[in-house]
């Protein structure tokens, strides 16, 4: 999934957890990328959320819970 910030991008990858059906991962693949529009306090996304977390809190945490599985 690509989020396009300004100018920028940002490729989010979510897959399900290997151990855990529940578990749907959440990963940045360029974590420079990320990290320079972490620190920049950009705005990814204001209205859009995955499992109830905004796109930002999603990444941080790594993980979300899938309720329909």
């Amino acid at each position: 999934m690509t989020f396009y910030i300004g100018e920028k991008e940002l490729e989010v990858k979510l897959y399900h957890d290997k151990g855990n059906k529940d578990i749907v991962k959440v990963e940045v693949r360029d974590q420079e990328k990320w990290k320079k529009l972490n620190s920049c306090n950009e705005e990814i996304r204001k209205n859009c959320q995955f499992g109830g977390l905004l796109v930002k809190e999603a990444i941080k945490q790594g993980f979300l819970l899938d309720l329909e599985n």
